[in-house]
């Protein structure tokens, strides 16, 4: 998303009660008006969340001290991303998940130590710049994909990488887009509890 304050993000929450109905990435970017829409953090087998999950201002579950979920995607009530530590406040969240980990840490610096398995993959960053990024993968290994974002970042059309944070992964990932320069859409396999979803801002008359 190359334009900060072009746009606005939020998150689309799947409650127990309706997850017969499973609702798919595409129902949910159209019935949001959405621009992009990725699925966001992960659940417990009884679609509970897992980890620290704000909505609306409202938790609906703790923070977890799992090791993994080491971050937190963070959106303010002004509808803007931020991508904290797991110790960071979230008193200023308007929306929060916990995921994990952070293939690059906070500064630019590789957050993976070592090859592992290999899975789809569902990604926030943002850039030196301030740009946030979305990369929804095929299988690969955590430490490959980081290794690739650092090491060469134009490979996905980025300047050099700040911080990125692993949301999900597996039969669950999935990816919507729709701007003028491209539309793609992943389909999850599996049902997803929750979505991010990223609108263009309303200018005001």
């Amino acid at each position: 998303l190359k334009h900060p304050g072009k746009y606005l993000a939020e998150v689309i929450d799947q409650p127990v009660s309706s997850l017969d109905e499973h609702p798919t990435i595409e129902q949910i970017a159209a019935q949001s008006s959405a621009v992009a829409a990725i699925n966001g953090g992960y659940f417990l087998p009884n679609f509970s969340p897992a980890g620290l999950f704000i909505l609306a201002g409202n938790e609906v579950s703790p923070l977890s001290k799992q090791a993994s979920l080491s971050g937190i995607l963070s959106i303010s009530s002004q509808g803007e991303i931020s991508l904290l530590s797991r110790n960071a406040s979230t008193n200023k969240s308007l929306f929060a998940i916990q995921a994990g980990p952070f293939l690059i840490d906070p500064g630019g610096n590789l957050g993976i130590k070592a090859p592992g398995a290999e899975n789809r993959r569902t990604v926030i960053g943002t850039t030196v710049s301030k740009k946030v990024f979305l990369v929804n993968t095929s299988p690969v290994s955590l430490f490959d994909l980081a290794y690739l974002l650092k090491s060469k970042p134009s490979a996905f059309g980025l300047s050099k990488v700040d911080r990125a944070l692993n949301l999900d992964g597996g039969p669950s990932s999935a990816m919507f887009i729709q701007l003028s320069s491209i539309e793609l859409t992943i389909k999850e396999k599996l049902p997803v509890r929750n979505f991010l979803v990223i609108r263009h801002k309303k200018i005001k008359p």
